[in-house]
C-alpha cells in the first residue's frame, strides 16, 4: 500500500532525538505497538481518533497526540494492565508528514515526563526557528 503520511523525527540544536530516545527506552510491546500505530497511519488518508489520533486544543493547540494503548501481562498476574502512551508531534496536511517531537506514558490522565507537551511546544518553536534537523522516521 502507498504512504500517504511522512513520519518524521525531530533532533534537537544539540542532537538528541526525543522520539529516538523514548522509543530506545520501551519494552518490545510498546515498540511494536508504535510501529504498528505508525505504519498504520502512514497509509491513513484522514486521521480519526478511531485510528489513533487526536488534534490537541488549548494550551497545545496545533500538536497532535498519537493514542497507543498496550495491555501488559506480568508473570502470573490475574489480569492485565493497561499502559497509555502518547507520542507526539506536528501533523503538516499541506507536505503530508508528522514530526514527532516525543512521547510520554498517561498514568489516571497525568503525563510522565509531565512536560512532555510544553517541550513539543518547545520544540516546534525552535523548529520553526530553523534549530535543529529532521530526519525521516523509517516505517
Amino acid at each position: 500500500m502507498a504512504l500517504r503520511w511522512r513520519f518524521q523525527d525531530y533532533a534537537t540544536k544539540d542532537g538528541e532525538v526525543p522520539i529516538r530516545d523514548w522509543y530506545n527506552g520501551q519494552t518490545p510491546q510498546v515498540r511494536s505497538a508504535f510501529d504498528t500505530t505508525v505504519r498504520h497511519l502512514s497509509v491513513t488518508e484522514v486521521w480519526t481518533v478511531k485510528d489513533g489520533a487526536k488534534t490537541l486544543t488549548g494550551p497545545h493547540a496545533g500538536l497532535t497526540e498519537l493514542m497507543i494503548d498496550v495491555d501488559e501481562w506480568a508473570a502470573k498476574a490475574a489480569k492485565g494492565v493497561k499502559r497509555r502512551f502518547r507520542p507526539i508531534g506536528l501533523k503538516s496536511s499541506d507536505e503530508r508528514a508528522f514530526l514527532l517531537f516525543g512521547a510520554c506514558e498517561k498514568l489516571g490522565g497525568v503525563l510522565n515526563p509531565l512536560s512532555t507537551f510544553d517541550d513539543a511546544i518547545r520544540r516546534w518553536r525552535e523548529w520553526e526557528h530553523g534549530m535543529g534537523r529532521v530526519h525521516d522516521h523509517d516505517v
